[in-house]
């Protein structure tokens, strides 16, 4: 269970430093 949480958690960053990069990118896209 322990690992599974584990797992879970490492997926979640990675999505979310991913969803950040992009709107990163999008939003220095729009201001220029």
């Amino acid at each position: 269970m322990q690992r599974h949480r584990a797992a879970e958690a490492e997926r979640v960053a990675e999505w979310r430093s991913r969803s950040t990069k992009a709107f990163y990118l999008a939003s220095r896209d729009t201001v220029r």
